[in-house]
């Protein structure tokens, strides 16, 4: 899948959030998500009257201000306690809420708000596991391995000070990085095809905080 094809860029645009606004019905909620890694699922708790709707629609990251709106199809997580999404769900955004329901979303498709150009409904190139696989786990210990270099390029490349940066998640498209304040995003140049292109980029980032 070549980056300027469109679905290249809204599967980037995906996953470059883990916040958002969730609509159901005429309701809507604030929501924090992760993307299953196994099959690049949208899974979120989500209160029990947002549990009973068939379908959800995403603002990422918020509806006031609104990079793109996603059309997910959910269903009801019925054991997350055996769930690995769940798990890094807390690793990314800490306790969960007690009375939520937790679902997993298909990915029906994105729209665009900067370019209706840049819109994809094609559930098959949205909804995608990640393709490091079980290699993501080495990737992130990589990354986290000298957390001196991962502060700097952090504060580098996201322009703001982030002196407990820890990387918590890695995709073809870049890194998740957990700050004080939230998750930050710090992309790769272009999508990695494999692991060995994923270890290079994640060096080349590494290594753009060494000035500083």
């Amino acid at each position: 899948m070549s980056e300027n094809d469109p679905s290249a860029w809204c599967l980037r645009l995906l996953r470059r959030f883990r916040e958002a606004t969730l609509s159901f019905g005429d309701r809507r909620a604030a929501a924090r998500f992760v993307i299953d890694r196994t099959n690049g699922r949208i899974v979120m708790p989500v209160e029990t009257e947002a549990g009973r709707h068939s379908e959800f629609t995403l603002f990422l990251p918020s509806e006031s201000d609104c990079d793109a709106s996603v059309m997910l199809a959910p269903a009801r997580i019925d054991r997350p306690e055996g769930s690995e999404a769940v798990d890094r769900w807390s690793v990314y955004h800490g306790e969960p809420p007690t009375s939520a329901v937790w679902t997993a979303s298909r990915v029906l498709g994105l729209k665009s708000m900067v370019d209706a150009a840049d819109s994809i409904f094609d559930e098959a190139t949205l909804t995608v596991p990640n393709t490091l696989g079980v290699s993501e786990f080495a990737l992130i210990r990589r990354a986290n391995a000298d957390r001196q270099r991962l502060i700097a390029a952090s504060s580098v490349i996201a322009s703001i000070d982030i002196p407990d940066a820890r990387c918590i998640g890695v995709d073809p498209d870049g890194l998740d990085v957990r700050a004080p304040f939230g998750i930050v995003r710090l992309e790769f140049p272009y999508a990695a095809v494999d692991v060995p292109t994923a270890e290079l980029m994640l060096t080349n980032l590494l290594n753009s905080g060494e000035s500083v």
